[in-house]
């Protein structure tokens, strides 16, 4: 009998075949000495599959879907495997019957090149409803024990593993557990008939229309050696089938135990989901609710200003977005040294090959006098935020192929080389850890080539996680893939948001802590995936959506109670929060456009006639003052508080405007 190939769920929200063979025992008996316990490869379909576009020779691409190790060769998740078609036809009046013969050759065994691996499919599954188009994961900062300094300065702690994001139903799919040889589950009317075809190949076959899989249908495959030792010692009558139902273990391996024992003593347990309520109840004087700019007192004036086309700066109406962007920010160098940077859309030099999208110019004004002291330009290698604050009077800036640390007067006080592009960074509300992610090329020129012809997204690459302390040393490393979303940090740990009931449209907030605990933050309603970002020490800015135009914006601390709660109309939208170090005030900010923007619409930048802010006091949530500024640049960046609060610095399309805050 062919080992029943036994599944169990990895975590709630998707079913993932284990790595695991169970023999019975009279074949194991009689294959003892000739056949290992080798394990199936669980990988999904990297691009449509259809008989209608297919010839012998069509190449076919897997993804791995679970590590997998024996003999030399290792397979990491995201490892691609490599077949092709060895024959193929279409659904006729002259044969209702469409086939297709496949067989699997290469893998990207220990490392990014193909190596000689051939393989058999042995059963095939629907793609996974929970995973398919809908799951994001956070990127682990590091799933093992790592030494990092706290930003109290009391010794290592340890990043928390991975936190799962999900835009999914968080219950279990309903799948098998285990499935057999020839098994298809979930595709009606498909038939499997493995190692009958030429060169050993599994056939797929269907009656009355052509064979077609999409995309992430799941594959599971053997070595080819052993459906050879199956079919030769398979017994005359039924087929086999699965064994009892329930709940199978990987076989241990040296570099499997320690993982899986490394996770049980480090990853941090998920608190139970309880009947908490929603977090909806703002009352004063602990809370306060963001009111219209109309039912407050006179708005504040801008006490200074700067002209931007001193600087060679024109805004750009004619450009269609479906977000805001990252083509202007400002920052701070010192109590009263603003950085002004944008993109002055100025011709690029590619003569020396260097790789440039664009140019920023960088302007450091003294907002005591309101005089440029300093203007350089920058090289950027992408359209990505490219400035976040690094201290009170620090910056981290991505230049060229590295960060550099600025300093006052815009000195160069560290430089940090990549040594690849940058997917992302993220700096902690005090500003004493950064994490940075490096994308590195996974795969070899002519694979990659194929991957991204095959599937419509770019291919999924490695993606080197460091961190960083308060003197930008590398305290932690760790590699993941390049399809993990930044993580959210706080100063201790990062934050996770699971959604709990979709039809309830409840998701749950959750901080992982750096020595691996976790504990609830809080429950929100939002038809879409909340936006979170820390915007202070021991501050949220959560951001959900309703069925309806427009979106609920909430400011929440670290024990889950509500300090801010406020709407914003389908006129109004780039919903954004900023804060500084020392914590004593934030500032919202929600630009208005001139009509309705759907969720996921695109609009222009002459859209957009007014921005309003308002400060805040956070100590309580109470509104300080507030203020709006005409036809603002659609960028996230486009204010700053001073460090000390002192001061509100707000980029428009004609200048730079700077409000006094009044003391709190």
């Amino acid at each position: 009998m062919f080992p029943a190939l036994r599944l169990r769920h990895r975590h709630l929200l998707a079913p993932l075949i284990l790595i695991s063979v169970v023999t019975s025992a009279p074949a194991a008996r009689k294959h003892a000495s000739e056949t290992p316990a080798l394990a199936p490869i669980h990988a999904e379909l990297v691009a449509l599959l259809d008989a209608r576009f297919l010839k012998p020779g069509s190449p076919l691409l897997l993804r791995v879907k679970d590590a997998w190790q024996n003999g030399d060769c290792k397979l990491r998740e995201g490892s691609i495997l490599k077949g092709h078609v060895v024959d193929a036809n279409v659904s006729s009046k002259e044969d209702r019957i469409s086939k297709v013969a496949l067989v699997l050759d290469e893998a990207q065994c220990n490392g990014p090149a193909l190596v000689p691996l051939p393989l058999a499919v042995a059963a095939i599954m629907a793609r996974d409803p929970a995973e398919f188009g809908n799951t994001q994961e956070y990127a682990p900062l590091n799933a093992l024990p790592v030494a990092i300094r706290g930003a109290g300065g009391t010794g290592p702690l340890s990043l928390s593993s991975a936190a799962v994001v999900a835009e999914n139903s968080a219950t279990r799919v309903n799948s098998p557990k285990q499935v057999s040889l020839g098994d298809v589950v979930g595709l009606s009317g498909l038939k499997l008939s493995v190692g009958t075809g030429p060169e050993q190949s599994t056939v797929l076959s269907t009656k009355g229309h052509n064979v077609s899989l999409q995309r992430y249908t799941q594959f599971v495959l053997v070595p080819t050696a052993l459906i050879a030792h199956e079919t030769a010692a398979a017994p005359a009558g039924p087929a086999p089938t699965a064994v009892a139902a329930g709940l199978a273990e990987r076989p241990a391996t040296p570099a499997a135990s320690s993982v899986e024992a490394a996770r049980t003593d480090t990853q941090p347990r998920m608190p139970a989901a309880v009947p908490e309520p929603d977090v909806e109840a703002c009352a004063p004087p602990s809370c306060h609710v963001a009111l219209p700019d109309a039912a407050t007192t006179a708005e504040v004036h801008a006490e200074k200003s700067f002209p931007l086309r001193e600087l060679g700066y024109a805004p750009r109406y004619g450009i269609e977005l479906d977000d805001f962007n990252h083509e202007a920010a400002l920052a701070y160098l010192g109590e009263h040294q603003l950085l002004v940077t944008f993109n002055p859309h100025t011709l690029i030099d590619r003569r020396d090959g260097k790789d440039v999208s664009r140019m920023v110019r960088a302007a450091v004004l003294d907002t005591s006098t309101m005089r440029a002291i300093r203007i350089v330009d920058w090289p950027i290698a992408d359209h990505k935020q490219y400035l976040w604050p690094a201290g009170e009077d620090r910056v981290l800036a991505h230049v060229g192929n590295e960060l550099r640390v600025y300093g006052p007067g815009l000195k160069i006080e560290r430089r940090i080389e990549l040594q690849g592009p940058l997917a992302w960074v993220r700096v902690s509300p005090s500003q004493k850890n950064f994490a940075i992610g490096v994308i590195r090329e996974r795969h070899s020129k002519e694979l990659h080539a194929q991957l991204a012809a095959a599937a419509t997204s770019e291919p999924e690459e490695d993606m080197e996680i460091r961190v960083l302390d308060v003197e930008f040393q590398t305290t932690a490393t760790a590699v993941r893939s390049s399809r993990f979303m930044p993580p959210v940090l706080t100063d201790e740990g990062e934050v996770e948001v699971d959604l709990q009931d979709r039809d309830k449209e409840r998701w749950h907030l959750v901080e992982y802590s750096w020595d691996h605990q976790a504990h609830s933050i809080a429950y929100v309603k939002s038809a879409c995936m909340p936006q979170i970002s820390s915007i202070a020490p021991d501050l949220l800015f959560v951001v959900t959506c309703g069925r309806n135009a427009g979106a609920k914006y909430r400011v929440l601390r670290r024990d889950g109670s509500l300090l801010l709660q406020g709407s914003s109309s389908a006129e109004e939208l780039g919903e954004g929060a900023g804060g500084n170090r020392r914590g004593k005030a934030f500032v919202v900010a929600i630009a208005q456009a001139d009509c309705a923007v759907p969720s996921g619409g695109y609009f222009y930048p002459s859209d957009l006639k007014k921005e309003h802010l308002a400060v805040y006091r956070a100590t309580d949530g109470k509104r300080i003052f507030t203020t709006h500024v005409d036809s603002p640049p659609p960028t996230r960046e486009a204010y700053a508080l001073a460090p000390g609060a002192g001061e509100l610095a707000v980029f428009s399309a004609e200048q730079i405007s700077v409000y006094p805050v009044p003391p709190q």
